[in-house]
């Protein structure tokens, strides 16, 4: 994990074939471009070795795929090398979701989620191997950012997301975890 500035890269992987010649675009932009590599992502695997990265980021809040993949935490720290870290951004949901409340975010705007909790996290993570795991509450960030949109758009779609039993920070979370490899 000493190294320097010269000898990092990044490997991304992404499974919509929209997003990643998106993102390629955008990285061909970038004046580190030549350390960055793109990669379709499978559904449920990292295309790579054992213990080969430092860190692994999985971010599902800023642009999160319309085609997330299965890829979950054992997965990742199988990829990664001894005291290597983890982060993590995602939108959680507590509770059961049926239909309806799915339907609602979706008509928000709210094309991700994933049902789960904190705990849910923190046991996912700490079963595959990871401590001094750190959770952080982005809620309250992403809120403002929601009551923005909802000012543009149809308030009556994006209210579920703003007030009420599904609103954010009662059912709806986005949260950032945070672990270093055992």
């Amino acid at each position: 994990m000493n190294k320097s500035y010269d000898e990092w890269s990044i490997v991304g992987l992404e499974l919509d074939e929209q997003l990643l010649r998106e993102s390629r675009r955008r990285a061909e932009k970038l004046p580190y471009s030549n350390r960055i590599t793109l990669l379709k992502s499978p559904q449920t695997q990292i295309p790579f070795e054992d213990s080969v990265f430092d860190a692994v980021v999985s971010e599902f809040i800023v642009y999160p795929s319309p085609k997330p993949t299965n890829i979950g935490q054992d997965e990742m720290a199988r990829v990664l090398v001894r005291n290597g870290m983890l982060l993590i951004t995602d939108v959680i949901v507590t509770g059961s979701v049926d239909e309806v409340v799915s339907g609602a975010y979706r008509a928000a705007g709210l094309r991700y989620f994933c049902e789960a909790s904190i705990e849910d996290f923190i046991y996912w993570m700490s079963s595959s191997g990871f401590e001094d795991i750190v959770v952080e509450d982005l809620t309250h960030v992403l809120k403002r950012i929601w009551e923005k949109r909802a000012k543009k758009m149809d308030y009556e779609k994006v209210k579920v997301l703003l007030k009420g039993e599904l609103a954010l920070g009662r059912r709806l979370f986005y949260l950032y975890f945070k672990g270093r490899k055992a």
